[in-house]
């Protein structure tokens, strides 16, 4: 199964991944992750280099490097056994473009696509109490998903940050990068989606999410 997750920066889809890890054993790949790691990565490789160069300047990655870093992980994993949660892709419709070819190139049709649902009011205030371990990537919230240990990762004992994307000041740009360039694809995937109130907390949405898939 593949739980393709769309909805804007700070809509639950971190914390709901996280639920579904530590519940249904679900893998979680986050684009923002994946690029993470590759910004920090020692690799000589030249199209890792090129990679990080892009990154460091904070211009856009173009959307084939998007698809081949994503291609790369899930051929990490068992497409076709492995219950799989994509996290910040596709998010252009040159992706999407992209990854109905693989589904079709793959035989897939265990596929869901999820819509978190709510306003920017209630996107720029989660937002301001998010945190995250900047080492596997997991997403937390002092307010409605606290780490069990405060200011640690529940996972590896990471210490805790307050990635600059989620700075007050870079929100903003971030939601209307979403409504430009993300928010189209729901109207392509407009009769497969499952939509879910992004306006509850993360327990309430997590339930909403199995009952609605049956899972």
């Amino acid at each position: 199964m593949i739980l393709v997750f769309l909805g804007a920066p700070g809509s639950g889809k971190g914390t709901v991944s996280a639920l579904l890890q530590d519940r249904k054993s679900f893998i979680h790949i986050s684009s923002g992750v994946a690029f993470r790691d590759i910004a920090k990565s020692k690799d000589k490789k030249k199209d890792i280099k090129k990679l990080q160069k892009i990154l460091n300047s904070g211009k856009l990655v173009d959307d084939d490097t998007v698809f081949k870093v994503i291609k790369a992980k899930l051929n990490e994993f068992d497409i076709i056994k492995d219950n799989i949660i994509l996290d910040g892709f596709p998010r252009t419709m040159e992706q999407v473009k992209m990854f109905s070819y693989f589904v079709k190139e793959n035989s897939l049709d265990d596929i869901y696509f999820i819509n978190f649902k709510t306003t920017s009011e209630i996107i720029k205030k989660r937002i301001s109490g998010r945190i995250s371990c900047p080492k596997c990537g997991r997403v937390y919230n002092v307010k409605t998903l606290p780490p069990k240990k405060e200011g640690i990762c529940d996972l590896d004992g990471t210490k805790l940050i307050r990635r600059p994307e989620d700075e007050n000041d870079k929100v903003e740009i971030r939601l209307q990068e979403y409504y430009n360039k993300t928010a189209p694809l729901l109207d392509f995937y407009d009769n497969l989606l499952v939509n879910i109130d992004a306006s509850k907390n993360s327990e309430e949405m997590y339930k909403e999410l199995i009952k609605k898939i049956g899972i």
